[in-house]
């Protein structure tokens, strides 16, 4: 009897424990059923946030700013130009940094009162209509190789001033068989003693559409200009017309 009795407990004791255990495991997998959904539920969240702040941004990108908020600058239209007095006071300056470099150079010497008057460019302007003659540049240059050698070997003075408007009177011309357009716009540029930068700007100018239908005026300031002409040599592209400017005759007429 104490036996049975016995027995009969201890399967009672088993089934408790194996009920608890069931019952355990149960509540585990629930618990990380639970767990797992949330995170999922966490994720599948913040990727609807992400896509939503994404479609709210592109849609901002979509929305015209008002004017109210943006500070405008104003620019001035290339089709409107400058005006005629912006136009002198440009060259005025250009002139004035060619006058201080001549002014600043070991073999030439600028009048300091040569700043304070109004400049007559009668013998070198390309606004000048009194030369109408025109000779070969090329052409005079090959017969007359000795007497421009002792030219650009010149010092700034008197002499080589008086040269230059002999020269000028020549209307040496280069690519004199071009024939411009009226209609278009002459170039004008003053070079002093060094080819550099001026040989990337007459590259830029022969890149011009029809450049072939203007003319380039040419006014030489200075001395030892040799290697000026040697560059002016090589260009094909458009007319050119040279002047040379007689410092010391013009201060002096």
């Amino acid at each position: 009897m104490n036996l049975r009795l016995k027995t009969l407990i201890t399967l009672i004791i088993l089934g408790c424990v194996g009920c608890m255990v069931f019952l355990m495991g149960t509540s585990f997998r629930r618990k990380g059923g639970v767990a797992e959904t949330t995170i999922r539920e966490g994720v599948n969240h913040a990727a609807t946030i992400v896509i939503s702040n994404n479609n709210r941004i592109t849609k901002d990108l979509t929305i015209p700013i008002p004017s109210e908020e943006v500070e405008l600058v104003e620019i001035s239209s290339i089709e409107k130009g400058i005006s005629r007095q912006k136009a002198f006071q440009m060259q005025s300056s250009q002139c004035s940094a060619t006058m201080s470099a001549a002014r600043s150079s070991s073999s030439l010497f600028a009048p300091t009162t040569f700043l304070t008057h109004k400049e007559e460019w009668s013998n070198f302007s390309p606004s000048v209509t009194e030369i109408q003659n025109e000779t070969d540049m090329r052409e005079w240059f090959s017969k007359n190789m000795d007497f421009w050698k002792r030219l650009t070997n010149m010092n700034y003075g008197e002499e080589l001033d008086s040269r230059k408007v002999e020269l000028n009177s020549l209307g040496l011309t280069l690519n004199a068989h071009l024939e411009p357009d009226r209609d278009h716009l002459p170039i004008w540029i003053r070079v002093f003693r060094r080819i550099d930068p001026l040989h990337h700007v007459l590259d830029a100018i022969c890149k011009v559409d029809d450049i072939h239908k203007t003319t380039l005026y040419v006014t030489v300031d200075g001395d030892k200009f040799g290697s000026i002409f040697e560059l002016l040599l090589q260009v094909h592209c458009v007319k050119i017309k040279i002047f040379f400017h007689p410092f010391s005759i013009i201060e002096n007429p």
